[in-house]
């Protein structure tokens, strides 16, 4: 399935950070996402719906569905992804399913959970990571949860999959022209219907959603490849180096040139 990825949330490998203010785009994966909360308050849509989510709870993105984290979350969080080709078997279990519980708050769950992640914090930390290790900790984890929030059918759920096609669409073409108007009508819409659709579920305009796929293409254009600002700027579907210059900072918080020399030095 495509879609707008974030490499670090769909590898090969198990991978786990810790972040501040955990911002992201709206995505999928086929990798189970996990995102606990140590202080502060995430905010973040998952198939449209908006959760708010305190200090000390556990947040489950099940394979697949359309999730981003709002900006203004002023939470410090530990993120860790888990690809379902890790946990073999397990993930046998989970085929056509997701997590019962999108927010998970009981205490017993969320410590155990949190153990386990510190313990491959500092595994990292200490060393590369060990496959027997990671695979053993990823076994424990989504056995847990498995067991403790329990799964549920899927279901055929056609407005989630209408947003998946919609996600699809711009991600193979958002180097191009992509205007409301055209994306409309392409999904049988008058603008206005469709621009309140794409609001509603997922919580910001066509415009920025497309702008910031065309930073983050523009941004991996900047350290792989040795072009010109113009040239990036149009290759990565921005009608103008303004628009370009202006985008670029909002999303990553310096001008295209900084962010090179910092990524490339």
């Amino acid at each position: 399935m495509n879609g707008e990825y974030e490499a670090a949330r769909d590898n090969a490998d198990l991978a786990i950070w810790p972040t501040l203010h955990n911002y992201c785009n709206p995505h999928f994966h086929s990798s189970i996402e996990l995102t606990y909360v140590l202080d502060g308050t995430f905010r973040t849509v998952v198939n449209g719906h908006l959760y708010e989510v305190g200090k000390d709870s556990l947040v489950i993105f099940s394979s697949y569905c359309t999730h981003s984290n709002l900006r203004g979350s002023r939470a410090k969080t530990i993120v860790m992804t888990v690809p379902l080709e890790l946990i073999g078997a397990a993930s046998g279990r989970m085929s056509g399913k997701v997590f019962r519980e999108t927010v998970v708050t009981d205490p017993a769950v969320c410590e155990e959970v949190l153990h386990c992640m510190k313990r491959l914090i500092r595994h990292k930390a200490d060393c590369e990571f060990d496959t027997c290790i990671t695979k053993g900790y990823a076994y424990v984890i989504i056995g847990l949860l498995i067991d403790r929030v329990g799964l549920v059918d899927m279901g055929n759920n056609k407005t989630d999959f209408f947003f998946k096609d919609i996600l699809v669409y711009i991600e193979e073409n958002y180097t191009s022209p992509v205007s409301l108007e055209k994306l409309a009508a392409t999904f049988g819409y008058s603008k206005y219907s469709f621009s309140h659709l794409f609001n509603s579920y997922f919580n910001c305009t066509l415009t920025d959603y497309v702008n910031s796929m065309r930073a983050r293409c523009a941004a991996n254009m900047l350290i792989n490849e040795n072009l010109s600002m113009t040239e990036v700027a149009m290759r990565s579907g921005f009608e103008s180096l303004r628009t370009f210059y202006r985008v670029f900072k909002n999303c990553y918080g310096c001008t295209p040139s900084v962010y090179k020399k910092r990524k490339t030095k």
